[in-house]
């Protein structure tokens, strides 16, 4: 029998999926898990200032980092998990150095980047172990040998890799769960005790992976990687999804559900099944994001909507043809046309994700996607601006185009592209598409004929605009004030507020512990003769005070 370990997974600003599943997998076999969630408004596009942290905030984010590493100082893990995205990657090493300095546990980077660039995560120093594919299994088999691999042994567990004495042990790309119904339910409760708001609309997954080839998107290199394990698209039964719903349902009260599968309802005889069952067994209102391919049959959509579907994301990205096909995009422009006439007409509310940026695009595709949309009118054109992330297809096209360079490939690896996908990405265009950007945000609350007279006379550069504010938060926040549907713009202010009170909460317990341990070391300095000694003291001597300092350092 394995012995008991203890894990802590750190995370940033909401929800992981991801880590609440293997938090529930290592809890099934008796291993004590700790989350450690960090709350950073200052990384969020919607609030962040363009000039840094002001020195207030530079004080609280001190404050929070503080109240965390003492919580993983008093848990003693073994293992330290951090699930990596490209754009977390430097804060998770920055974060593991600390961690590392504090306590004895093992550093274990996994996530999307990791198995993207594992031979350049692995010899980071902040990083003991790197960790590739899907973790459940992964990291109770690495709980196993963790021991004997901190003794200096050897381990081959598939998907773990190390460095060790100038040599890199590779052990393959680890699984790609082929039975999603095998799994525990994910652990939500880690989450819900720091963000409660999270509760109100509870998001589950039907699936794993995509079944397309997006050439800016993680699944076009992850499908070749798993390709030899199965289908990288999984699909878990009906039964299994429900019952995890009526778990949610008795559990935690939700108002709302949120499928975010990459694309949902791929298949018509899965999609039929659930959605009867779901209307008679949970009846509550959702949402879900898919593709225009899926919703341009009207039987998928009519039956969605008799369930309870309210709300839906529908990547479009551009209405040019030939930059579809450069970015393997799977739909025609008679799927996008026949999706939008169908959420029309079953009044569902929908949010149309569009991307500015795409290598050979115009002012006058913008000028064409513009025109679609004021005819069709979905409630919400999201705009995001194209980011390129590591080993994906589109930079050979980027490349092509003058917009990267090869040298710029390294600052990408290493997730020091600090540009947003909210506002300019990487665009060497980006300010002559400023008036098309505030045009897709406001063009819902736009009688048609302005839209159409603003078209025809070219006026948009009147309204080119670098505040993010004006152009997306501003028409954002009235869609969820004024539309009833748009439950998940009201759930992210209610996380913000949430986030908010969190910070509170651990602000003012790091001011009580500091006092504490203050007085501790009053009491012990003025209980003695002679040279002071922190016996006694709140502060270990192992190198824990000092991590702890370190987080005050900008």
């Amino acid at each position: 029998m394995t012995p008991q370990k203890r894990v802590t997974f750190i995370y940033r600003n909401y929800e992981g999926l991801g880590i609440g599943y293997i938090a529930a997998y290592l809890r099934s076999l008796g291993h004590k898990v700790q989350l450690l969630l960090y709350p950073d408004p200052w990384s969020d596009t919607y609030v962040q200032q363009k000039n840094g942290l002001t020195p207030m905030a530079g004080r609280l984010q001190a404050r929070v980092e503080r109240t965390l590493l003492r919580g993983a100082v008093d848990f003693d893990p073994d293992l330290i998990c951090f699930s990596v995205v490209t754009d977390d990657y430097q804060w998770c090493l920055q974060m593991a150095r600390v961690m590392k300095q504090a306590t004895r546990g093992v550093t274990l980077f996994g996530g999307v980047h990791v198995t993207s660039v594992p031979e350049r995560v692995v010899a980071n120093p902040a990083v003991d172990l790197v960790g590739l594919g899907e973790g459940e299994r992964m990291v109770a088999s690495l709980l196993e040998q963790l021991d004997d691999w901190k003794n200096g042994q050897d381990i081959a567990i598939p998907g773990v890799w190390y460095q060790r004495n100038d040599e890199c042990h590779k052990h393959g790309w680890g699984e790609a769960v082929q039975d999603l119904d095998d799994l525990p339910f994910p652990a939500k409760d880690l989450f819900y005790a720091h963000l409660p708001a999270l509760s109100r609309t509870y998001h589950l997954a039907t699936t794993r992976g995509c079944p397309y080839r997006c050439t800016y998107c993680y699944n076009a290199v992850m499908i070749d990687l798993y390709k030899d394990q199965g289908k990288w698209m999984r699909q878990r039964s009906v039964d299994n999804v429900l019952e995890e719903l009526h778990h949610a349902v008795s559990r935690f009260h939700p108002h709302n559900i949120l499928f975010t599968d990459d694309v949902f309802a791929t298949r018509r005889v899965w999609v039929d099944e659930f959605a009867e069952r779901y209307k008679s067994e949970i009846g509550l209102p959702f949402a879900l994001i898919t593709e225009a391919v899926v919703l341009s049959k009207e039987p998928i959509v009519a039956v969605l909507s008799e369930a309870g579907l309210i709300n839906v994301q529908l990547g479009v990205q551009t209405l040019n043809e030939g930059s579809r096909k450069a970015i393997a995009r799977p739909e025609s422009a008679t799927h996008v046309e026949n999706a939008f006439t169908l959420l029309n007409k079953y009044g569902i509310h929908y949010q149309v994700d569009h991307m500015f940026g795409i290598p050979g695009e115009t002012i006058e595709d913008q000028r064409t996607a513009a025109e679609f949309y004021n005819e069709y009118r979905p409630d919400i054109v999201s705009v995001f601006w194209l980011k390129y992330y590591p080993k994906l297809p589109i930079i050979d096209l980027a490349i092509e185009n003058g917009i990267l360079r090869e040298e710029d490939i390294d600052e990408i690896e290493e997730g020091r592209n600090e540009v947003s996908y909210l506002f300019g990405g990487n665009s060497p265009e980006f300010h002559r598409f400023l008036g098309y950007n505030l045009l897709f945000g406001w063009l819902n609350f736009l009688p048609r004929s302005v839209v159409r007279y603003l078209l025809r006379k070219g006026r948009l550069d009147w309204f080119a605009s670098e505040s993010f504010f004006l152009s997306s938060s501003l028409p954002r926040l009235l869609s969820t004030v004024f539309r009833r549907p748009d439950f998940r713009g009201r759930d992210h202010i209610r996380r913000t507020l949430s986030q908010a009170r969190y910070i509170l909460k651990l602000v003012l317990r790091d001011r009580r512990e500091t006092r504490d341990r203050t007085e501790s070391i009053t009491l012990t300095v003025g209980s003695r003769s002679g040279p002071a000694r922190m016996e006694g003291s709140a502060e270990p001597s192992d190198g824990t005070a000092e991590a702890l300092h370190m987080t005050d350092v900008r």
